[in-house]
């Protein structure tokens, strides 16, 4: 049986085999799982999918894009992702102007993939497909 580190590394290569296969994601995947115990997260037991493990592989590459960025190895745009398209599929995601009382976003708007985290975290609305 993988850990839980193995299984975020292969979600993350899953996700994107580009970001999947950077040489820090092992790093990031234990970074995820030592900020984010499954006890601390949420009742996981009864989850089939275990949405723990998407929401972690989302916060490591999350990680991996912010820090490719601030090196410059990356020229994705900055500024708050409101959507995204995969062929005829498209995600919309509802950002608000504030953040409200206790609910800390940081700099998850800035990719798609702390978008998703923040979606699994349950502080966004949505993804809505189009």
């Amino acid at each position: 049986m993988a850990t839980d580190t193995e299984t975020i590394v292969a979600r993350c290569v899953s996700m994107d085999s580009v970001l999947g296969a950077a040489s820090n994601v092992t790093f990031w995947a234990g970074r995820a799982i030592a900020a984010h115990t499954k006890a601390a997260w949420a009742d996981t037991s009864s989850d089939p999918y275990d949405v723990y493990l998407d929401a972690m592989a989302n916060w490591t590459l999350h990680k991996i894009v912010m820090g490719l960025r601030s090196a410059g190895g990356v020229t994705a745009p900055s500024g708050p992702i409101q959507s995204k398209r995969n062929g005829d599929v498209s995600i919309t995601y509802a950002i608000s102007g504030g953040q409200s009382p206790g609910i800390f976003v940081g700099d998850f708007t800035q990719t798609t993939w702390g978008l998703q985290y923040l979606v699994y975290q349950g502080n966004l609305a949505g993804p809505v497909a189009l």
